[in-house]
């Protein structure tokens, strides 16, 4: 059957849950500043998250909805902390030309989970109402 050279067949060895979360968390780590959006829309949203947390999948899904809802209206960037802060934060800068540097206390925040919000897809309404009101105030300067 198998000869003197054949090796029996290995099964290669499954992973546990853990390793793999940990695998994905260093992955989300290892990411950079990412963008999403034309350079030219007339708002910023940078959106700060835990990078260790497993929070780039609700901060890429925050930037996809904000694009649905808003249109060519937000440059978003994602910036990923580097340790595990537990942190997803959310701050817009409305009729913001400079794209590149900015101060983000200069921004108006419209989400911190620490502040008591929870991961912004569970109320998009209440998201949403927070932008629409940064919006606002910023257009009535």
């Amino acid at each position: 059957m198998g000869g003197k050279d054949s090796k029996p067949a290995q099964q290669e060895p499954k992973a546990k849950p853990n390793c793999e979360k940990r695998k994905k968390r260093q992955e989300e780590e290892e990411k950079q500043i990412e963008r999403f959006g034309q350079e030219t829309a007339p708002h910023l949203m940078v959106i700060e998250f835990c990078g260790g947390c497993g929070f780039y999948r609700f901060a890429a899904s925050t930037a996809e909805k904000v694009e649905q809802n808003y249109p060519g209206q937000f440059y978003v960037e994602l910036r990923p902390d580097q340790d595990q802060t537990g942190r997803l934060e959310i701050t817009v800068f409305i009729n913001q030309e400079d794209k590149q540097i900015i101060e983000i206390d200069k921004g108006t925040n419209v989400h911190s989970k620490d502040g008591g919000h929870d991961i912004p897809y569970k109320d998009w309404d209440g998201f949403f109402s927070r932008v629409d009101k940064a919006i606002l105030e910023a257009n009535r300067q």
